[in-house]
């Protein structure tokens, strides 16, 4: 269901913003994208630096090489793109 510039499922209780709600908006109450977007590459950091977190018996190179390709700056564009 549609609620808003955002998409709202009442069954579920999946909103697009994350959670961000009200602060997320502006005088207009439109979505501002600046927000969202924060909030987007913050929460796929998060679960990138979770889903690639070191093994207990030490670091593999092939481990290093993934972490640094996609934790390191400037790689948010095409993961925001995907939200």
């Amino acid at each position: 269901m549609q609620t808003g510039s955002t998409l709202h499922d009442d069954r579920t209780g999946f909103s697009a913003l994350g959670g961000l709600g009200a602060q997320a908006r502006g005088a207009s109450g439109r979505l501002l994208p600046e927000i969202w977007m924060q909030d987007g590459v913050k929460r796929v950091e998060q679960a990138l630096a979770r889903l690639l977190c070191a093994e207990d018996d030490g670091e593999t190179e092939l481990m290093a090489a993934m972490r640094y390709a996609t934790l390191h700056g400037g790689k948010r564009t095409r993961a925001l793109l995907c939200l």
